[in-house]
């Protein structure tokens, strides 16, 4: 079995996020691979989706709040959650 390099695992984890390599095509899908966004503002949950999706922008993500196809709650403290709506 090879071992793993630093390098190997930031690749791996760069790509199994999102981060890098192909992006989604809608926020509610890099919310749905994550399972939810935690921050301490909407401002920056929002921005750690926005690279995550093709073309995705602060306004991207907040068109996907506005429209009910991502949830903001305050399940956990007084955080900013976000929540893929079923």
């Amino acid at each position: 079995m090879t071992e793993l390099t630093q390098f190997d695992i930031v690749c791996r984890r760069l790509h199994s996020q999102r981060i890098a390599g192909t992006p989604f095509v809608r926020p509610e899908d890099a919310v749905d691979l994550l399972g939810a966004v935690q921050s301490q503002d909407v401002a920056g949950a929002s921005w750690s989706l926005a690279p995550r999706v093709e073309n995705g922008t602060l306004e991207t993500v907040l068109d996907a709040l506005n429209d009910g196809r991502i949830l903001r709650t305050h399940v956990l403290r007084l955080t900013s959650t976000l929540c893929k709506v079923i």
